[in-house]
């Protein structure tokens, strides 16, 4: 939210810097986005533990299998 308040004080300079506003737009999208990570760690809303757990593989049943469950035939 700050930095779209700066942006929106800023936004004349911002636009001549950088020539116009679309790149604005997607310059602020990409600094958002850099910041929005970082700061899930630093107010604690994310471990790092949680992260690994959101990427890491469920093997699924021995033996295969996968595939769609019962009564779900192609």
């Amino acid at each position: 939210g700050a930095l779209l308040v700066l942006a929106g004080m800023n936004r004349d300079l911002l636009e001549r810097i950088l020539g116009s506003k679309e790149l604005v737009m997607a310059a602020l999208a990409f600094a958002a986005a850099g910041l929005y990570f970082p700061l899930l760690f630093v107010l604690r809303a994310v471990t790092l533990g949680e992260v690994k757990a959101a990427f890491r593989r469920d093997p699924g049943p021995r033996g295969g299998g996968g595939g769609l469950p019962a009564g779900f035939d192609a």
